[in-house]
C-alpha cells in the first residue's frame, strides 16, 4: 500500500498507486478498482495494525505509530 505523505505534489500519484494496490488486494487484477473497496481494506489494516501492537505481537514503536498515522492520512485522502 502506498502512503500518502500530505505534499500536495504526492496526493495524485498516492491515489492512482493505492487504487492500485486495492484493485490487486481484493480482485487479484490493478484494473478492478472500486470505492467500496476502500472501506473493506482500509480500515481492516488500522485495526489489525492497532490489534497487534495491543496484544504486543508488534513492538509498538514509533515507526509503527507513524505508519499507523500515514495509513489514517491516506484512508482519509481515498474518503475524500
Amino acid at each position: 500500500m502506498p502512503i500518502y505523505f500530505g505534499k500536495e505534489d504526492n496526493k495524485e500519484r498516492s491515489i492512482k498507486l493505492g487504487q492500485r494496490a486495492l484493485s490487486m488486494i481484493m480482485a487479484n487484477n490493478t484494473k478492478r478498482f472500486s470505492p467500496e473497496m476502500i472501506l473493506e481494506v482500509y480500515p481492516k489494516v488500522i485495526v489489525t495494525s492497532i490489534l497487534y501492537m495491543v496484544d504486543e505481537k508488534r513492538y509498538s514503536s514509533i515507526a509503527i505509530i507513524r505508519i499507523l498515522a500515514h495509513m489514517h492520512a491516506n484512508f482519509i485522502l481515498f474518503m475524500e
